[in-house]
């Protein structure tokens, strides 16, 4: 209950923070405060499942409100993008469109139409539904949803940044750092999986310190 509003917090100030920068028409959008909000939410609900299932903590009374909020979250992520990007589309603003189809069409299309659509919403989409009972489908629909996370972080920064503002600036000036095309760097990959060991050591001692003084209070 502490973290449910510092969460919607982070996660609407994030969202605002992108959705209001005018020089980037593929953020400047009011539904990006809300799709941050569902995403959020969605992460947060799916980390619990996995964390209560790999600590054998996932009961029924757990799991059934906990799966029911991941299908409807969904569902709302599923009609929110598809606003988001068929209005981007068909109104044709061209910094906006051509940032959405670098993510549908782009250098990393798979991580959109494999990662994201594929195994982060219809995979978890069809197990939550067709198998709801299932604390392991539950599990593992949760763990595909929060590697989607990463890919939806990435479709929205990547493409935005990957077109030239002014025609000819990619020739304008030179160097290892001004380029338009992006991947990430070892020391990327080290930085996050320190930043991912950092909250799974904070978890882990959370649960091993709240029930101590939970049982001191008592």
């Amino acid at each position: 209950f502490l973290a449910i509003p510092f969460a919607i917090i982070f996660s609407g100030a994030e969202g605002a923070l992108f959705g209001v920068v005018g020089a980037r028409p593929a953020w400047e959008s009011g539904l990006t405060p809300l799709l941050f909000l569902v995403e959020g939410g969605l992460g947060g609900i799916a980390a619990t499942v996995l964390g209560a299932y790999v600590l054998a903590k996932l009961n029924d009374g757990i799991a059934r409100p906990l799966i029911r909020a991941m299908l409807l979250l969904l569902i709302v992520l599923v009609i929110f993008e598809w606003a988001d990007y068929s209005t981007g589309l068909y109104a044709g603003v061209p910094a906006k469109a051509e940032a959405i189809r670098a993510v549908l069409f782009g250098d990393y299309w798979w991580v959109f139409w494999l990662i994201h659509l594929g195994l982060g919403i219809l995979v978890p989409l069809l197990l939550l539904a067709l198998k709801p009972a299932s604390k392991g489908l539950a599990a593992l629909s949760s763990f595909l949803i929060l590697i989607s996370a990463l890919a939806a972080k990435l479709n929205l920064v990547i493409p935005a940044l990957a077109r030239e503002e002014l025609e000819g600036l990619q020739a304008a000036y030179t160097g290892p750092g001004l380029i338009f095309s992006y991947a990430p760097t070892f020391s990327e990959w080290m930085l996050f999986v320190w930043i991912v060991s950092l909250a799974v050591l904070v978890f882990l001692a959370g649960d091993i310190v709240l029930p101590r003084l939970q049982k001191e209070v008592k």
